[in-house]
């Protein structure tokens, strides 16, 4: 689970901050048409008018990618505290759900287990990630990658 938190965090890193770059670019180039656009009125390229309808225009723009920028901000912390809890229920996973009231027991097989069903008596399911890789990993005993020096 490690594993596959430490690679999704890598891989959220380089979206985070391409996506970041683009949304900074974006709002560089607003600025720069505003700035742009104020010159033109003193210069009286264009009237009031336009300046006025231009300059909303822009600053809407440059607020959208604002949002986007925060909203970016915040689904990265979001992806901290999910993997927290994640790892947290992962190494409690037992423990919690034996200690757990019927709904909450509901709630963990909802969060770890997707497609159950009956077959001939058997309970069958399929395991949502990052969960089925740890099953994977549990059942071939192969959890270090590599081993150690003192097995």
């Amino acid at each position: 689970m490690v594993k596959t938190l430490r690679e999704s965090h890598e891989g959220k890193i380089v979206f985070n901050k391409d996506l970041s770059s683009d949304y900074i670019q974006h709002i560089d180039r607003l600025e720069k048409r505003i700035e742009q656009i104020y010159i033109d009125k003193l210069d009286n390229i264009i009237d009031q008018e336009q300046f006025e309808i231009m300059r909303v225009r822009f600053r809407k723009e440059k607020q959208d990618y604002l949002n986007k920028l925060s909203n970016l901000e915040r689904a990265d912390e979001d992806y901290y505290i999910t993997a927290s809890y994640l790892l947290e229920l992962a190494s409690r996973s037992h423990e919690l759900f034996l200690g757990s009231e019927p709904e909450e027991k509901k709630q963990i097989i909802g969060l770890t287990l997707q497609n159950l069903f009956l077959n001939d008596g058997k309970l069958e399911y399929t395991l949502v990630k990052p969960f089925d890789s740890i099953f994977e990993t549990s059942r071939s005993l192969n959890w270090g990658g590599r081993w150690d020096l003192n097995p």
